[in-house]
């Protein structure tokens, strides 16, 4: 049996943890302290995938999500949207990080998702323990 140390799987970005080739999808205590009630959905996109869907800090993307397939679709649109950024200006890992509203997806803590680039964009699979409630589910971690 060998050790691994977990820093060679797990990249740290400024103040974001980011797993390589893996899209990130949180929902973050926003507000002034976690009693705030106000939440924020994150979706962090790899370098690897932003480079090779060729998003780069400043293009608008809209999100769909399909609560069935439990399937998300992040797309680069020329007007609306939301603008990506990144952690800061030495890497190429964008994020974007919108306000919570009741029925959009939630969890209590940061997921990975395997994702795939095809011409509608960038697309990925929602695990089980992302929920589409009226509650957003970070708020059970944060009593």
């Amino acid at each position: 049996m060998a050790f691994e140390s977990l820093q060679k799987i797990v990249k740290p970005v400024g103040r974001s943890i980011v797993v390589p080739n893996k899209i990130g999808f949180a929902t973050d205590v926003g507000g002034r302290g976690k009693n705030s009630g106000r939440f924020s959905l994150r979706i962090t996109i790899p370098e690897s995938a932003a480079k090779e869907i060729r998003f780069i800090k400043g293009d608008r993307i809209d999100i769909l999500v399909d609560k069935e397939s439990r399937m998300v679709l992040v797309k680069r649109v020329s007007q609306g949207g939301w603008m990506l950024s990144s952690a800061n200006k030495n890497t190429r890992v964008l994020n974007v990080k919108i306000t919570w509203a009741p029925g959009m997806p939630s969890v209590a803590t940061t997921v990975y998702c395997d994702y795939i680039i095809d011409e509608r964009g960038l697309v990925f699979e929602l695990p089980d323990e992302v929920s589409f409630g009226d509650d957003c589910a970070r708020r059970e971690t944060d009593d």
